[in-house]
């Protein structure tokens, strides 16, 4: 599961694939490599922030709690300090940021991944930001590289 700003959903996407296109002209031999690079830092270090969170960082939502409270642990019992989506540090690990040189992104190869964002048989507990949710600050970066 990765996100991927090549492709055109909204009139919010156009805008910003636009700007994109704008900037990718001026640095043609200029270094765009890093400019992809702080957009992966910036996208990474916005997945590590919400899994810090437990999803509190959501914009109008936050990650649905324990059923019962916490998390159970046989012969031992409820341990109320569990945090949402970190038992084993899997998933957030697994989280993985990238670029090339016309590209940026997230995404996490864990096939389980896929369901706590979806919330596929599972509470939904969205790991990775929403389009709208980077736009602004994606949209500063590509203003400061321009």
């Amino acid at each position: 599961m990765s996100l991927n700003f090549k492709i055109v959903k909204t009139p919010e996407d156009a805008v910003i694939i636009a700007r994109l296109t704008k900037v990718r002209e001026k640095m043609v031999g200029t270094g765009a490599p890093i400019f992809y690079k702080k957009i992966a830092i910036f996208l990474d270090q916005w997945v590590q922030r919400n899994f810090r969170a437990q999803g509190a960082s959501l914009k109008g939502s936050v990650w649905p709690p324990f059923k019962y409270g916490g998390r159970w642990i046989k012969g031992v019992g409820l341990d109320t300090s569990a945090k949402l989506l970190q038992d084993t540090g899997a998933l957030r690990i697994s989280h993985l940021p990238f670029s090339s040189n016309s590209d940026a992104g997230i995404g996490s190869s864990l096939p389980y991944a896929k369901f706590h964002q979806e919330g596929i048989g599972v509470p939904m507990r969205r790991t990775l930001p929403e389009r709208v949710e980077v736009h602004a600050a994606i949209a500063q970066l590509f203003d400061a590289h321009a």
